[in-house]
């Protein structure tokens, strides 16, 4: 039996390359890198697309840099910088 998809999510504005989802706080390193079971859940409740945005330009760089790294995992996501 199909299940129909009846919503497409799109997840707007995560900032993917704030460290908080590397577990860094402050400098510190608080708990161990889970940008991997981030998108995981992500895609497990059908989210499609994710809008992942940059605060600076070094901060967008590091964006493009996660979005071409899990192009494999989340092939329609986008990078957006914040102005």
């Amino acid at each position: 039996m199909k299940i129909k998809r009846l919503l497409t999510l799109l997840q707007i504005g995560i900032n993917l390359a704030d460290p908080i989802f590397r577990g860094m706080y402050h400098g510190k390193q608080r708990h161990p890198d889970d940008l991997n079971a981030v998108l995981s859940r992500a895609k497990e409740i059908g989210c499609q697309k994710l809008i992942v945005t940059g605060s600076d330009l070094t901060n967008s760089k590091e964006a493009l840099d996660i979005a071409k790294e899990y192009r494999k995992a989340l092939p329609r996501s986008a990078i957006c910088q914040d102005v």
